[in-house]
């Protein structure tokens, strides 16, 4: 993590905001969601399944709810570095009724990849700037 850049904010108190902005972003997400499962389906020539998937940097949960979505058989891990923003993507995946299928992991720094269990799909969308060695981090998720 790039201390200089994010070592005074309050990401917990960010979450309203967080939220607001991910929601704006909504539809064209939704657009992603189905063009990404598109892809997998087309994929190698048959449908590749996907079981696991980490929301790296989730924040409140706007895209781990689209992403449970839009892959009905998997479980999504939405792991962030706030424990009110995790609280907000439960309550969040709770509200929607899909609550069962979301599991949220603390991650205090985003060079922390060390999973115990492989992931069929990696989304990072925000937070990926803030990871110190980008390269060794991408090789961690990608075991």
């Amino acid at each position: 993590m790039n201390a200089h850049h994010d070592q005074d904010i309050e990401w917990d108190a960010l979450g309203v905001h967080r939220e607001r902005e991910a929601g704006l972003h909504a539809p064209a997400l939704a657009q992603t969601m189905d063009w990404l499962r598109d892809l997998l389906r087309t994929s190698g020539g048959g449908h590749t399944p996907v079981h696991r998937v980490l929301d790296i940097g989730s924040g409140p949960g706007v895209v781990t709810c689209l992403l449970v979505r839009t892959f009905p058989d998997a479980e999504v891990v939405a792991v962030d570095q706030s424990p009110g923003i995790l609280e907000r993507v439960r309550s969040r995946a709770v509200a929607q009724g899909i609550g069962s299928r979301v599991v949220t992991q603390l991650r205090e720094s985003p060079g922390e990849f060390g999973w115990p269990n492989s992931a069929d799909l990696i989304w990072i969308r925000n937070g990926f700037h803030r990871i110190g060695d980008q390269e060794a981090a991408l090789r961690s998720l990608a075991g």
